[in-house]
């Protein structure tokens, strides 16, 4: 029994060390200038449409755009 219970961790050992030994998946770089851009005009939506469903106020969501915009240039 003690050698069956061996036989079948040493056997499963590698499937499940694997996904800690392998080398993380390199991701391709991305272009700065495309999506930033997108970015900001999401993150100034998100800003538009907290302002109009009263999570902000005016002055807060002016700031906030004007933070957004300072940030871009």
């Amino acid at each position: 029994m003690f050698v069956a219970a061996t036989a079948v961790l040493v056997l499963a050992l590698p499937f499940l060390l694997w996904p800690l030994l392998r080398p993380p998946e390199l991701k391709a770089p991305t272009e700065s200038s495309g999506n930033s851009a997108d970015e900001l005009l999401h993150q100034l939506e998100e800003v538009q449409l907290d302002l109009a469903s009263g999570r902000l106020d005016r002055q807060e969501a002016d700031r906030r755009t004007a933070e957004l915009r300072s940030e871009q240039a």
